[in-house]
This record gives structure tokens, C-alpha cells and sequence, in this order.
């Protein structure tokens, strides 16, 4: 079966980044296997899930895959 691509991950689908449905309103972001948080579908957005996946990035494997702007 063909990995559907999820837009709201942007960049990050290709970094291990995925999210799954939980029920009709929340849906859970993970990388890898590691749960990184809950979203509602009604209050979340491409760039609060985008700023999430960028944040670990940082946090956890010191902004490794994070173009670096200025």
C-alpha cells in the first residue's frame, strides 16, 4: 500500500514525522515511534504542527533536518 502524504506535516513527513487519528476530533503527532502531543483537528494548524515537529527537532536532536535561516 502507498504512504498517503500528509500536507499538514510539510518538510517534516520525510523526516519521520506522522499523525494519527485517535477519533473524529484529535489526532496525535509522532516521530518515529515517540508521541510528541495531541492536536484537536478543529483547533490545530499546518504551522502549529510544522512549529511542534520543528521544536523536537531542536529539543531532541539538536535542530538536526532545520534549514537554518537569518
Amino acid at each position: 500500500m502507498k504512504e498517503q502524504r500528509i500536507p499538514e506535516l510539510g518538510e517534516h513527513a520525510d523526516r519521520g514525522f506522522r499523525l494519527e487519528n485517535l477519533d473524529d476530533h484529535m489526532v496525535a503527532l509522532y516521530h518515529e515511534d515517540e508521541e510528541l502531543g495531541v492536536f484537536s483537528q478543529i483547533g490545530a494548524t499546518a504551522e502549529s504542527i510544522q512549529k511542534e515537529c520543528a521544536r523536537h527537532l531542536t529539543a531532541r536532536h539538536g535542530g538536526e533536518g532545520i534549514e537554518k535561516t537569518e
